[in-house]
């Protein structure tokens, strides 16, 4: 039978209910949709990426074949905690443990994958550190283009102009991200011969550009005074989720202007633990 929420004021959200509230999550964030998925079982993981390929010789008759082998380098991603803080009425503390937050699972989902694509993708209230979002790897590589700076040229020109940043750095362009506010000028972007280069979302695929995925930030983390659109190669983008979902409660004190006590009720604080790490700053660039 299932706990009562009162009878734990701490603890861990049940494993059911969590996994329903992580896959929300990674429904809900444009960055977990688009980046490498990385198993992790604790806060810290290392583990290897390619930094450079093995090469290829030409061989004369009766020469010795050189060697190479692929190069790596090691990088470590450190997963942080994400808060959220739900008030509910005192009377949900004489529920079960999984009646309530299976009751409030999209609230906490949209609220973890908001603040998680701001941090990822702007570095707003990052907990990973200054210079770690993916709009703050863009300017420190210099890959920005500025939407209608060539005089005559359509959207779909810019598109292209904008990926051609990440393509003279040697990498090809995987996904774009973009606010839905952006549909509208995308539907306009066409070739030369007036095919469309954009293909919205259906029940069966993803949105497309140029061919690539195009995932849409409708959570509102995206900041339209900061970009148009972003993109880049994003298996140089790499997320990782620890499995458990914690909470605690509180019945005191005040949650926005909510006071607790006089409102007779509790506030939940869930928690979820989420790491991510660009390794490539060249691989993205930034549509302004």
């Amino acid at each position: 039978m299932s706990q009562i929420l009162s009878a734990n004021l701490s603890g861990f959200i049940p494993t059911e209910v969590s996994n329903e509230i992580i896959a929300g999550v990674t429904r809900g964030s444009a960055v977990m949709g688009l980046a490498k998925s990385i198993s992790m079982t604790t806060p810290e993981k290392k583990f290897n990426v390619l930094a450079k390929g093995a090469g290829a010789y030409w061989v004369g008759e009766g020469q010795k074949i050189q060697t190479s082998a692929n190069e790596y380098v090691q990088v470590k991603m450190v997963a942080k905690k994400i808060a959220v803080i739900i008030p509910v009425s005192n009377e949900a503390l004489r529920d079960s443990t999984i009646d309530v937050f299976a009751e409030h699972k999209t609230q906490i989902a949209e609220a973890f994958a908001k603040k998680f694509d701001e941090a990822a993708i702007f570095g707003a209230d990052s907990p990973y550190g200054v210079g770690e979002s993916i709009l703050e790897k863009i300017v420190e590589a210099g890959n920005e283009f500025t939407l209608g700076s060539v005089v005559g040229q359509a959207i779909g020109g810019d598109v292209s102009d904008l990926m051609a940043l990440i393509e003279a750095e040697g990498y090809d362009v995987n996904a774009f991200a973009a606010p839905i506010s952006f549909k509208n000028a995308l539907r306009k972007a066409k070739d030369d011969a007036g095919n469309s280069l954009f293909r919205d979302i259906t029940k069966d695929a993803p949105a497309e550009l140029y061919g690539q995925t195009l995932g849409y930030v409708r959570n509102g983390a995206f900041d339209t005074t900061k970009s148009k659109m972003i993109c880049g190669n994003f298996d140089y983008a790499f997320v990782g989720v620890l499995d458990d979902i914690t909470y605690k409660i509180a019945t005191e004190g005040s949650v926005g202007n909510i006071n607790l006590f006089e409102q007779d009720m509790v506030a939940i604080r869930a928690t979820m633990t989420i790491g991510f790490l660009v390794v490539k700053s060249e691989a993205f660039a930034n549509l302004k």
